[in-house]
């Protein structure tokens, strides 16, 4: 479900007929290379779901491309399209997680937190643009179950927030009749519909709003006043 830096893809040749993509010539990698190749292979998956914004308008064949390599090279490191564009999501999921624990290290309050983590969340999905509206299409494999998927960075990051609302409650500075994990779901879906919005309104600009920065403050402001005891 989000878009991708092809910034590390150097020279490129044509690509072959038909697929849409750029590539390159590319060495056989050297052994202790596997783990390069992969990382490549997420890079070309993540920016070509950027530029269609769907898997189901990328081909394996089109990332082997963008890659250099021959298709068959991807399922060493992949059992299927499905767990590709899974992991090229989760990462991001990972690198957006990481980001609102930062953010929240230092603060010494639970509402304190949990704005820093919105704001994290916030910056977050607007300085990735395009990654960040498909981020949310990778499902987690058949092979993954419940107890597995609680592990997985979203729902870390959910937590993150669910544990903040829970800390703020016990405290007596966040109203008791808050729900920790319902209360965290619905300020996800308030973060998340700021960055739609505003990501909409870079797309399509819209005079009736043109300060992005007094949106972001309006959205903190009504989390923080709709928490607090």
């Amino acid at each position: 479900m989000t878009r991708f830096d092809p910034s590390g893809m150097s020279s490129r040749r044509q690509a072959a007929p038909g697929t849409g993509a750029s590539t390159h010539h590319r060495r056989r990698s050297r052994k202790g290379e596997g783990d390069k190749l992969r990382f490549d292979i997420l890079d070309a998956a993540e920016a070509l779901l950027a530029e269609k914004g769907s898997p189901d308008h990328v081909s394996m064949r089109a990332i082997a491309d963008r890659v250099g390599v021959s298709p068959p090279a991807i399922y060493l490191h992949f059992d299927d399209k499905d767990e590709l564009f899974f992991e090229c999501c989760n990462r991001r999921f990972g690198e957006m997680a990481n980001r609102m624990r930062l953010a929240a290290e230092h603060k010494h309050t639970a509402m304190d937190r949990l704005e820093a983590i919105g704001r994290a969340y916030i910056e977050f999905g607007l300085s990735r643009g395009e990654q960040y509206e498909v981020m949310l299409i990778g499902d987690p494999p058949d092979t993954i179950g419940p107890e597995e998927a609680l592990e997985l960075p979203g729902a870390q990051a959910l937590q993150m927030v669910a544990e903040a609302v829970a800390d703020g409650i016990a405290s007596g500075e966040l109203r008791a009749d808050l729900d920790p994990m319902a209360t965290a779901v619905a300020l996800w879906a308030a973060t998340h519909g700021a960055v739609m919005v505003l990501l909409d309104k870079r797309k399509h600009p819209f005079s009736m709003f043109e300060n992005e920065q007094g949106v972001i403050e309006q959205v903190i402001s009504m989390i923080r006043y709709g928490l607090l005891a």
